[in-house]
């Protein structure tokens, strides 16, 4: 078992928790009834019945489906698209469209080989080939290493012929998975507006390469003086912020002159204000693709004053309803349909069969299934991990969590925005994100023994704040309240002892502008927001204990059976 110290103090969640959002970043080589998923770790749900192979339709509003497939990481996967998706209205929410979105950024997260980033974008231009689509443009940074204020992305067109008339359907896919170090800047929120690393991301997709796309091809620009164009987004995690941001500059500025924009953002972090939408545009043509169990989705805070643009529609959730979305507290349609915070048993199943029949067997499917969090607490008087009799979902413990850093329970504001950049914390998480991506060896940080002993030394020279912040919750259960005196106390304590460490010396000696000196100031802003936003020692406790478990919700398999799950294309009973 873990002691109270080594757990609270060590810090050990900055290099357990946060190397555990970066799953998807890997560098090279009506309602359905609720039920309450397993209380184990990993949900499994058994295929007790043998399913009909499924019949797939070879139209789909008058067009043929096409079926093909591509390669990651050694898996091959196959998809279905058909030019139908474009003679639907784009504010309905399409599910056959949604699952190929996801195939498209899924491909997008091709990793590269040997150091040659060449080839990153090889399996989006193979997808893109094989359903019809020319005149394929590659950005120039999908050809390099990314960098922290890079983004890349593909653009291709093609002719559809449709009811709805001749259309130049444009497709825009960003990179959605090997970020590297272009990771940092969705930490960069700044001071007002958008999220200020997203926002110059998108601005460069549409300022600098569509621009450069568009130039290249003035039959396009023509095209968009007539309104003949619908630019279909797609974009993952990352991706997906990007592609949000991307599209709502699209609707801006092309959807006045009769021009559509189909837009599907999946898993994506918060990045739009309310402030920068135009009421004269309809932003409902953007759909966020959102898994509740997911913890991406939830940054950056609500709380700050941030939103994704269009409609977020939720996975395991409420049947959409596109045309009658839920408003806010202010009347602005938010989402198509309603958060859920339990998947059903039927829909586990179902994603279940999905992964088996992606990766050949159901041992390989395992790993991939949902994870559910595991309450667990810490014992103040044995000093050990207990688990905790507590029925939070993993949805809203997430969402609770992660906006208890800038609100606690009683509603005082704790970072605001401008908190949050003039603190540093913003800063801090860049550097920490480029620490990460500079080849340290994380694992040299586990040091159990030499954390223990430097948090024992900690704990007792905080004991009059630990013994002051000490209450019964309302489970009835012992703990603690870090915000306040603790936090400051404790995070002091433990940076005054690292100095003292020759062995972090050596190991943070690396650390962005500045080395060991600035890392151990970057760890006392980090530290210190962390403990203060803390009101029960036990929520930290339980982010620690499964962080790095949980983000196996943003994989991209998961996500991709999850939505083929609802795909008849791929599922038979999709639509009972």
């Amino acid at each position: 078992m873990k002691r109270f110290v080594s757990i609270v103090l060590s810090i050990t969640i900055l290099f357990l928790l946060l190397p555990g959002l970066l799953a998807c970043n890997r560098d090279d080589p009506t309602e359905e009834t609720t039920a309450t998923v397993s209380d184990t770790a990993f949900t499994t749900a058994v295929i007790t019945t043998a399913e009909p192979e499924p019949e797939i339709p070879v139209v789909y509003n008058g067009h043929d489906i096409i079926d093909g497939t591509y390669s990651v990481d050694g898996g091959t996967y196959d998809f279905r698209y058909s030019d139908g998706f474009f003679e639907v209205d784009p504010k309905a929410y399409q599910t056959h469209m949604a699952t190929m979105s996801m195939s498209l950024s899924h491909a997008a997260s091709k990793m590269a080989f040997h150091g040659d980033y060449s080839v990153c974008p090889d399996e989006i231009k193979s997808i893109l080939s094989q359903i019809g689509f020319e005149n394929v443009y590659v950005s120039s940074s999908y050809l390099v290493k990314p960098t922290v204020d890079s983004v890349a992305c593909v653009f291709a067109e093609k002719t559809v012929e449709s009811a709805r008339g001749t259309t130049t359907v444009i497709s825009v896919v960003l990179r959605s998975g090997g970020f590297l170090t272009e990771w940092a800047s969705n930490f960069r929120l700044g001071l007002s507006g958008e999220a200020e690393g997203i926002a110059a991301a998108a601005d460069k997709v549409c300022e600098e390469y569509l621009a450069e796309f568009l130039s290249d091809n003035p039959h396009l620009t023509a095209a968009l003086a007539e309104g003949k164009v619908a630019f279909w987004v797609q974009g993952y995690s990352r991706g997906g912020a990007v592609a949000n941001l991307t599209a709502k500059r699209l609707v801006d500025r092309y959807q006045a002159a009769g021009n559509d924009v189909y837009a599907y953002s999946i898993n994506e972090q918060k990045s739009g204000v309310a402030e920068a939408e135009d009421p004269e545009r309809d932003y409902t043509v953007i759909h966020s693709v959102i898994d509740p169990a997911d913890p991406v989705p939830y940054l950056a805070p609500a709380e700050m004053g941030f939103k994704r643009y269009g409609l977020d529609h939720y996975l395991f959730s409420g049947k959409a309803d596109s045309a009658n979305p839920i408003p806010d507290e202010n009347g602005n349609p938010v989402s198509d349909n309603k958060r859920l915070v339990t998947m059903p048993e039927k829909r586990l199943s179902l994603m279940r069969k999905q992964l088996v029949a992606m990766l050949g067997n159901e041992f390989s499917a395992d790993p991939y299934m949902p994870y559910a969090i595991q309450h667990v607490g810490f014992n103040l008087v044995t000093r050990e991990l207990v688990p905790l009799d507590r029925t939070t979902k993993t949805a809203t413990f997430l969402q609770n969590f992660i906006n208890g850093f800038s609100k606690i329970p009683d509603g005082d504001v704790l970072t605001d925005r401008a908190a949050y950049v003039e603190s540093g914390v913003e800063d801090v998480l860049e550097r920490l994100m480029l620490f990460l991506y500079s080849g340290v060896d994380l694992d040299a940080f586990g040091d159990t023994d030499l954390l223990s002993g430097i948090a024992s030394d900690v704990a007792e020279e905080c004991k009059d704040a630990i013994a002051e912040s000490t209450y019964w919750n309302q489970y009835g259960k012992l703990t603690l309240n870090l915000h306040g005196r603790l936090a400051r106390e404790a995070t002091d304590a433990f940076v005054t002892r690292l100095r003292e460490v020759d062995s972090f010396r050596d190991l943070l000696a690396g650390y962005p502008e500045g080395g060991f000196d600035r890392a151990i100031e970057d760890l006392s802003i980090f530290l210190y927001s962390i403990l203060n936003s803390v009101t029960d020692l036990d929520d930290l406790v339980t982010a620690f204990y499964n962080g790095s478990l949980v983000t196996v919700n943003h994989e991209y398999l998961p996500n991709l059976a999850l939505l083929r799950s609802y795909d008849s294309w791929f599922e038979p009973t999709a639509g009972e």
